[in-house]
């Protein structure tokens, strides 16, 4: 089964996303970055979702900017709503992301699973570039 790890800024698009890849590859780590709304709003939702799914894979804050262009403002308030999955009636977390930063979890994870793992980046690309650069 394909190792996974999904770097996200978990909206309503994402959260389906997390709930497929749960079903249906090794999920071992979730990380999330600013987008949909602010890093740690998405990693709330992240951690939400997998209190509701039942999942039990770590959660990694990441990037709460970009990297070269200033940081937007969080107006996507009129499309996501302000917690970035406006209408999802989830439940509160039941635990804290993982103390490390998502970038250094997916270094430690590619190093841990050198050739077999899969990183799936479908929010902003942030977290990725860095454990590149």
């Amino acid at each position: 089964m394909t190792r996974m790890i999904i770097d996200c800024d978990p909206g309503h698009d994402d959260a389906m996303a997390l709930l497929y890849a749960a079903r249906t590859v090794d999920l071992i780590g979730i990380t999330t970055v600013f987008g949909n709304t602010t890093v740690e709003q998405t990693t709330r939702n992240a951690l939400s979702i997998c209190r509701l799914a039942g999942l039990d894979v770590p959660v990694a804050k990441g990037m709460s900017k970009p990297l070269v262009t200033p940081a937007p403002p969080v107006v996507t308030a009129d499309m996501h709503g302000a917690n970035g999955i406006a209408g999802a009636d989830l439940p509160e977390p039941d635990r804290d992301p993982v103390a490390e930063h998502a970038v250094t979890f997916i270094i430690e994870q590619a190093r841990r699973h050198r050739g077999e793992l899969v990183l799936a980046g479908i929010g902003a690309l942030t977290n990725i570039a860095m454990a590149l650069k």
